[in-house]
């Protein structure tokens, strides 16, 4: 029979989100690992209150440090959330495993699996929503990743806890994240299809453009540099690779790149393609090999060229409506 843990998980970064969220459940896999995840309640003060589910209470009675969950600045709306309660029924530890079995499952294996899962899925909400350029609560963790609690031994593990990350500046962000968002993307994640590679790079020089703007130009690039040669090579299958190698050689760097790729997949006169060569390319050499340091509109451009080059060779799944 399987085994059932419950306890906490703390995000990689608080999302904001619509009430719709609130109290509400939604499932996820990790491998052939099946759980439930549920959104906090809202309370009678700001902050978030534990979910209902079967063990909350552990949660504080076990080491006396309540956890924080999110809050909720007016019963308007809307939430920061920061922790999700989980449950998870597993095959993988059986009644009779030992306690040394249960806890490397509770403390290591499922966390770092789980930690994984997460992050994508978290990767897709930030680029959906625009959260992950700019924190509109400090991103921080109050506490562990996950904690679970063993249901049939009455025992709870605490995998050691993360950093806490700094308090960025409050900024705008393109929409709230509604129930139907965590629910694709925890779908598409959980059936094998996480964000593309370049799509983990820009977000990560979103995030770096916070504090480094240099590697932020660069990191931006170079997610098209990876896109763009790689549907180039792709378009040109069926020939030999001495003449694939020669054409991408010969294409001269990423300004070439780009060039070959608008003539292997020109547009209509009135999709014009954004300006790679001045507001990236360019400045990506002036940075990496300058010294120079943009300032934050030539970084912003930056990335939504970046942004508009990937929605074109490498589209991001749709988000809900």
């Amino acid at each position: 029979m399987p085994r059932s843990f419950s306890g906490s998980v703390m995000l990689p970064k608080a999302l904001v989100v619509n009430l719709d969220c609130l109290g509400q459940e939604f499932d996820g896999r990790t491998n052939d690992e099946l759980f439930t995840l549920t959104f906090p309640r809202s309370g009678e003060d700001a902050e978030l209150q534990p979910p209902k589910f079967h063990e909350p209470q552990w949660l504080d009675d076990d080491d006396g440090d309540p956890r924080m969950w999110g809050w909720m600045p007016s019963t308007a709306g809307p939430a920061a959330v920061m922790g999700l309660a989980i449950w998870v029924d597993t095959t993988a530890v059986l009644n009779c495993s030992d306690a040394r079995s249960r806890a490397s499952y509770a403390r290591d294996i499922f966390p770092v699996t789980f930690a994984r899962w997460i992050g994508e899925v978290s990767t897709f909400l930030e680029l959906w929503s625009g959260q992950g350029v700019r924190s509109v609560i400090p991103s921080k963790s109050e506490g562990p990743v996950v904690q679970l609690f063993d249901h049939k031994s009455d025992t709870g593990y605490t995998r050691e806890a993360i950093e806490a990350a700094p308090t960025r500046k409050a900024g705008p962000m393109a929409r709230l994240l509604s129930l139907a968002d965590w629910k694709l993307a925890a779908q598409l994640v959980s059936d094998g299809s996480p964000p593309d590679v370049v799509w983990h790079m820009l977000n990560r020089a979103q995030k770096l453009a916070l504090t480094e703007t240099r590697f932020a130009v660069i990191e931006a690039c170079t997610a098209v540099e990876v896109a763009v040669g790689r549907r180039v090579t792709d378009s040109l299958f069926g020939h030999p690779e001495e003449a694939r190698d020669q054409i991408l050689t010969n294409a001269g760097g990423i300004l070439g790149l780009v060039r070959l790729h608008e003539k292997l997949f020109p547009r209509s006169q009135d999709q014009k393609r954004p300006d790679f060569s001045n507001t990236l390319a360019s400045l990506r050499n002036e940075v990496a090999h300058a010294g120079k340091v943009p300032n934050d509109t030539e970084v912003g451009d930056a990335l939504d060229t970046a942004r508009r080059m990937l929605d074109e060779v490498c589209r991001l799944p749709s988000p809900s409506g």
